[in-house]
């Protein structure tokens, strides 16, 4: 942290919340788009890690220099708890109540559903459980000033939105009770013989344990009573299993929390009104795996997972289970592996969905993978492997691949000796499908269109339907991701596609069923 940010801390905060921005606006532009802004989202989303000195720097940036942004209180508020403790808070809350009261209708977010949400968002289940452990939350001087700076801020917000739910009941209560054992504490503590031993049994109550984060604000108050406090305890249970490295707890929690008893999405045409997940959130994943940082990518991915539309994104099953193979944990990638097989074949038709903005579920890229998934699960129709290619060691080359790179598993099946050309196919099938497994499609496409075509040619898919039905997938998939590379058309593209789902039809509609 700078110097500017330094002296922030050392209490200017409140003036910079009330001092308004230059110009006509005193509360300026939505900051939404900016920078500052989706950098202080990202962070405060984080289920670990969270850098709240640069939430605070930031958040000071923006209401000083861009826009006086209830969002970006809201998040100051907690940084400001986290870090400085409840005298900081206070001061925030002030400035909060402050905007409300003299600047309602300029200040931002704008809209009235995005405004309340933002009002809402002080909800977070952290700042119970921040307040219970910050260096101040003993002072009851500063539990007053806060006390009364949450009063005065809930008597503004039911004064401009009178038909909403006031927030901060649980802080509320928390403070009050954090006042209390103080007030009656502090009158016995000089005198008497005995009080010593009192004392030392207070500080041993507040006093987090060192080797674990705080619990979780619903487990501290013993009891859930809403959908929103689930959820923020599952949030605090997932940063402290990823805190304690429990990942297998951690991804079974996760998954059981995002898609236990969850429905297939209402939709239009396979269109539904769910949103994409977040490119930067799914280039972060890229990122780490670029690299070779597996267990960043792993949290990326688990992390991505937990935001809005993540849960709908398989190619992020297959990234992380990529990266915790590379992590040399095998029964976490496992795990991964059999929850999305388990949801593939409790909602076969997910696989068909696509978000608001008409990307698929499923990219192209991610086919593959979940093929292989489905057949290890005795999925899949009847376009098994033929006897003939069992001695193709595909399995090794895909395991290379994964550890040493695509060359690495290409060279081991360039190291087998083809005897025939059934099997000659049966290689270059293999080789497609590990280009295709490490999103390399544009690879595998040109050799894939021209088995397809010697099949046929050949009369092979005939009397070989079952190797067909994989090498017509294969280009199927191929299709959708590195058509387009290989200079085919949008129209191109759509035709093949509409043929190779008719020759697979034809020739198997067992398997055709399982695949669309």
């Amino acid at each position: 942290m700078g110097e500017a940010a330094t002296a922030i801390e050392a209490g200017e905060m409140l003036s910079l919340i009330q001092t308004p921005l230059a110009g006509d606006n005193p509360c300026g532009e939505d900051p939404r788009y900016s920078d500052d802004f989706s950098a202080i989202k990202t962070e405060v989303e984080k289920l670990s890690g969270t850098d709240f000195d640069r939430i605070k720097e930031l958040a000071a940036s923006v209401l000083s220099k861009e826009s006086k942004d209830l969002r970006v209180l809201g998040y100051l508020a907690l940084a400001e708890l986290r870090e400085e403790g409840v005298a900081a808070l206070a001061d925030v809350v002030r400035g909060y109540t402050f905007v409300l009261e003299n600047w309602w209708e300029q200040c931002h977010p704008q809209r009235p559903n995005a405004r309340q949400a933002a009002i809402d968002w002080l909800n977070n289940p952290r700042f119970v459980a921040f307040v219970e452990h910050v260096p101040d939350a003993s002072d009851a001087a500063a539990l007053e000033s806060l006390q009364e700076a949450i009063k005065a801020l809930l008597a503004q917000i039911g004064e401009r939105l009178p038909d909403m739910v006031p927030p901060w009941r649980e802080l509320k209560e928390a403070v009050a009770k954090r006042l209390k054992a103080q007030q009656q504490s502090a009158p016995a503590a000089p005198p008497s013989n005995d009080q010593p031993a009192a004392n030392k049994e207070a500080p041993q109550r507040r006093e987090p344990t060192p080797s674990a984060p705080p619990p979780p604000a619903s487990a501290a108050g013993g009891k859930i009573g809403s959908d929103k406090e689930f959820t923020g305890a599952t949030r605090e249970i997932l940063t402290y299993l990823r805190q304690q490295r429990d990942w297998q707890r951690m991804v079974g929690y996760a998954r059981a929390f995002r898609w236990g008893g969850m429905p297939l999405p209402p939709n239009e045409g396979g269109r539904t009104r769910i949103p994409a997940p977040r490119q930067p959130a799914l280039a972060a994943v890229e990122t780490a795996m670029g690299k070779n940082a597996w267990e960043d990518a792993f949290l990326a991915c688990e992390s991505a997972f937990m935001e809005p539309g993540g849960q709908f994104c398989l190619q992020l099953q297959q990234w992380a289970e990529q990266a915790a193979t590379q992590m040399n944990q095998p029964q976490l990638a496992a795990l991964i592996a059999n929850e999305t097989r388990g949801l593939l074949e409790r909602l076969p038709g997910l696989v068909e969905l696509r978000y608001d903005n008409d990307e698929p579920f499923v990219a192209a890229s991610c086919e593959a993978w979940l093929d292989e998934l489905r057949q290890a699960g005795g999925e899949g129709g009847g376009h098994a492997a033929p006897a003939v290619e069992s001695d193709i060691p595909e399995a090794d080359a895909k395991a290379a691949a994964k550890a040493d790179g695509l060359a690495a598993g290409l060279a081991v099946l360039d190291a087998h000796p083809a005897k025939s050309a059934r099997e000659r196919a049966a290689v270059t099938l293999a080789k497609a499908r590990i280009c295709l497994g490490q999103g390399r499609a544009e690879l595998a496409y040109p050799a894939l269109h021209a088995l397809a075509t010697q099949l046929e040619d050949s009369g092979a898919a005939n009397w070989a339907p079952d190797f067909a039905v994989q090498v017509w997938r294969a280009l199927e998939q191929a299709t959708k991701s590195g058509g387009k590379k290989a200079g085919l058309s949008e129209a191109d593209v759509k035709a093949q596609l509409a043929q190779l789902k008719a020759k697979i039809c034809q020739a198997d509609l067992t398997a055709a069923a399982a695949i669309y």
